[in-house]
């Protein structure tokens, strides 16, 4: 399934475009914990208004076997799970780039992406894009039965750790 690795650095770039234009008109107030930029992309019917806590657990659902999954999908969740507890995108992509380049062939342009992950790891509107591209470097290691579910349960987890670092919580 090269071709899910592919849309996904594509679609991160494109949310990462939008996130960093949001920022650039919204308000000055950068620090509030409850900007509605801060919210993932694709979570739009959240209230901006509900506290943080209740909007990211909106945003980031537990994961669950898409229709039509493989058998075992659940094992494949939890195996992206415990592949990225308690790491950030950087440490996924330092663990999981050498074997995802040999079984995927990057362009200039998604290694250039892949290697601004610590840059946007650490914007506040950026940070949600960078667990994505992440996921997608594990996912790309990952057998082509796999890789669905595996990307879901590295995503969760990633996503899982930046809203409690986000709530106080990590």
């Amino acid at each position: 399934m090269r071709v899910s690795f592919r849309v996904i650095l594509v679609a991160s770039a494109l949310g990462l475009l939008a996130a960093l234009s949001l920022t650039a008109c919204g308000s000055d107030d950068e620090g509030s914990s409850s900007d509605a930029s801060s919210v993932p992309a694709g979570s739009q019917s959240v209230d901006p208004q509900a506290p943080l806590q209740k909007q990211l657990a909106e945003g980031f659902p537990t994961p669950k076997p898409i229709e039509a999954a493989p058998p075992k999908a659940e094992r494949y969740i939890a195996a992206g799970q415990k592949a990225c507890k308690g790491k950030t995108p950087t440490q996924v992509v330092d663990e999981f780039l050498p074997e995802a380049k040999e079984e995927e062939s990057f362009d200039d342009e998604q290694l250039d992406l892949i290697s601004e992950i610590g840059k946007y790891e650490k914007s506040p509107t950026a940070d949600f894009a960078a667990g994505q591209i992440a996921a997608g470097i594990y996912e790309a290691t990952l057998p082509e039965l796999q890789q669905r579910s595996g990307y879901q349960g590295c995503v969760y987890e990633l996503a899982v750790q930046l809203r409690n670092e986000l709530t106080g919580k990590g």
